[in-house]
Formats: structure tokens, C-alpha cells, sequence
């Protein structure tokens, strides 16, 4: 998704505990903030300027992308959000959350989900010509498909990024 924002002109701040992933944000063109050692609203506010909406200072952020599913994440967007921001969820979240209603109330924000596979998909493949250096960079591990159970448990770590299972050649 930072790959994607960022060659599309977006100015991406990207938050995460992990610094690996971090790196990786910080090497695709992301602004970076690790909400563990700074406090994220601040520098969010910091980074993007602020408005003022109903006597609250908010984030001049347009757009906010939930792909971690951490429960605080949607209250604190609408602590940020400013009138007509956007807040998008393709996070799988496996337990209910609470959705801070009245404060939303006086910045008529957006929440919607995506996955966006279908419909996404074929413009995604175009691009990959273009953005091939960058994206084999996200490869962090390859690993031949009886493997593929280790891939896994690679790819549940911070240190991996992508991790690709490859097939033998069919014409051997």
C-alpha cells in the first residue's frame, strides 16, 4: 500500500512498532513514526499541519489506510480527522471495536473498507514493469515449495518482508 501511495504522489506517513518494517516504509518514501517511542497523533499533526474543526486542532491528513487492526487505531482517526477525511480499513479485524460515533459527528469523516483485489488487480499488474526494482526490493525471503510451512512462519516475523514460495521449473 506505501509502494502504491507513494508512486501516486501521496505524501505517506507510515506507523508501525516494528523498526524493520520501518525501514522498508522509510526506503519506499514514507515519513515514518513508531507510535511506541513518539507520540503519533503529535507527529502526525506535526508533519501534515493542522485545522481547526468545531474549537479541535485536526490533522490536515486527507486519507488514513488501517492495514494493522490494532483497536485504538480507529479512535484515534477520528480524534485526527479533519472535515471530509477518509479512513480506510483492510485490516482483518477478529474481534468487535468500538466506532466513536458523536465525535465524528462534526467532521462528516469516511469509513470504508477495501481489499480491492478484483477490481484493482489489472493496474497493479501494469505498473509492475515500472516498479519492478522496487518491488523485488520487498522480497526478503524465497523459499522452494516444500517449504512452504517455514514461509509462513517467516512471514510472521518483522524481519521478513515478502516472502515468496517458488515452484519448480514445470520444463525440467
Amino acid at each position: 500500500m506505501i509502494l502504491w501511495a507513494v508512486d501516486r504522489g501521496c505524501d505517506v506517513i507510515a506507523l508501525d512498532l516494528a523498526e524493520e518494517r520501518l525501514e522498508r516504509a522509510r526506503a519506499l518514501g514514507a515519513q515514518t513514526i513508531n507510535p511506541a517511542r513518539e507520540d503519533a497523533i503529535a507527529r502526525i499533526k506535526a508533519i501534515h499541519g493542522t485545522v481547526m474543526v468545531f474549537g479541535r486542532k485536526k490533522a490536515l491528513t486527507d486519507a488514513y489506510i488501517d492495514a494493522a487492526g490494532a483497536p485504538s487505531i480507529l479512535r484515534d482517526v477520528v480524534t485526527l480527522a479533519k472535515t471530509h477525511a477518509r479512513h480506510v480499513i483492510t485490516a482483518a479485524y477478529l474481534k468487535p471495536i468500538e466506532l466513536p460515533a458523536g465525535p465524528m459527528l462534526t467532521t462528516e469523516m469516511t469509513i470504508t473498507t477495501a481489499v480491492g483485489y478484483p477490481t484493482e488487480m489489472p493496474d497493479v499488474i501494469a505498473a509492475m514493469p515500472r516498479l519492478q526494482d522496487k518491488i523485488a526490493a520487498l522480497i526478503s525471503h524465497r523459499l522452494p515449495f516444500d517449504r512452504v510451512i517455514e514461509g509462513l512462519d517467516i512471514a510472521a516475523q518483522p524481519q521478513s518482508a515478502k516472502v515468496m514460495i517458488e515452484f519448480a521449473d514445470s520444463a525440467a
